[in-house]
């Protein structure tokens, strides 16, 4: 074997096992900020059932201040699992080109291999990675629309619930483009 072949092999051994490990930790990291988020979401509805706040409007802006800070680590996770994301397709490119050195034009080997330049994925609305990812922003802007409903709830339009409902699309739709941002990757197929 050609000592340029055993690195390749290497490399490819590599790529492999990068692309499982990043699964690994997106799973993770979104587990504890899921786990962070439940254990806020339990200890509010705890403060209004015991109705230990009062209508003192510092309470409600303190409140309102963590939220946007959990959202704000939702965001940031967001962007985690983006760059997480594109990684990963890098490290599939890695993993088809060094096929495709391998294989050549042999087109029995090519059928056998179902990663090939018309497979490699992309990264759309419906792909397993997004929906993983769809979990937290969805959960963030629920947190940040909540937390600006409560930051302005002596406002007559935080009664609106129009107005909760624009905080929740605007955060969305920002974790969304930031998501695809930081994913987006061209590959490059030798």
């Amino acid at each position: 074997m050609e000592p340029q072949d055993s690195y390749l092999i290497q490399e490819y051994e590599s790529a492999v096992k990068l692309t499982f490990h990043i699964d690994e930790l997106r799973n993770k990291l979104s587990s504890i900020f899921l786990s962070l988020t439940t254990i806020f979401g339990g200890i509010v509805a705890l403060l209004f059932e015991n109705k230990i706040l009062n209508n003192d409007i510092d309470q409600y802006k303190s409140l309102s201040l963590i939220m946007i800070f959990i959202s704000v680590i939702g965001f940031i996770m967001i962007c985690i699992l983006g760059r997480l994301r594109k990684v990963q397709f890098e490290h599939f490119n890695i993993i088809n080109n060094i096929r495709g050195y391998f294989i050549g034009n042999d087109d029995k080997l090519k059928e056998v291999v179902i990663l090939n330049n018309n497979t490699l994925p992309k990264e759309t609305l419906y792909s397993g990675s997004y929906l993983w990812s769809a979990i937290i922003m969805i959960g963030s802007s629920i947190i940040f629309a909540f937390a600006m409903h409560l930051n302005n709830f002596t406002d007559s339009q935080a009664s609106d619930p129009n107005y909760m409902i624009g905080w929740f699309i605007v955060f969305f739709l920002v974790c969304n483009a930031a998501y695809f941002l930081l994913c987006r990757y061209t590959y490059q197929n030798k």
